[in-house]
């Protein structure tokens, strides 16, 4: 949450989230690990540099990214914003713990973005983080619930992490 807070504070959204653009790396201390976000070529400047203004909300934009952790949002062709990112990372954080997502898994890496776009949507996100901790949902319904244009509460999100950190993780893993 971190990372996307600060790419979002140098006026970036990165749109393309996924478990092969995050890395980790160990620092010499016992407890850092410091995390990367790579792969910025879809990246998007939502904020005219001469101006600074915030750029229009659009209907029509067409995909680019990864179907299986873009927003659903973005995936009806709607101008991507901070909430998008959000949601991205959402599911990859569910799929990193569960090892596959309804409409992702090794099953079925080929369905098209429409497809999977339907998933998304008609999978609650009770039914997608069951077993999980309570927070992973209240994370998505709130990255989905943001306006376009609205600044997420990165502190509130960082939170909702927190409080999974102290929970046993290798609970959830399958």
């Amino acid at each position: 949450v971190s990372r996307l807070e600060y790419i979002h504070s140098c006026h970036y959204i990165h749109r393309n989230i996924k478990p092969q653009n995050i890395l980790l790396r160990q620092s010499d201390s016992r407890h850092a690990t410091t995390v990367f976000l790579i792969d910025f070529s879809v990246a998007l400047q939502y904020h005219d540099p001469a101006t600074r203004i915030h750029i229009p909300y659009q209907e029509g934009c067409p995909f680019v990214g990864t179907p299986a952790f873009s927003s659903i949002s973005y995936h009806c062709g709607y101008q991507s914003g901070h909430h998008d990112d959000i949601e991205s990372l959402a599911y990859t954080l569910v799929y990193l713990l569960r090892g596959s997502l309804p409409w992702f898994s090794d099953a079925n890496t080929s369905l098209s973005s429409n497809v999977i776009c339907n998933l998304k949507c008609d999978t609650m996100v009770e039914t997608l983080c069951d077993g999980l901790p309570v927070e992973f949902m209240t994370f998505i319904k709130y990255s989905r619930l943001l306006a376009y244009g609205a600044r997420p509460d990165y502190d509130y999100l960082k939170k909702l992490l927190e409080d999974c950190i102290v929970q046993p993780v290798c609970f959830y893993l399958t």
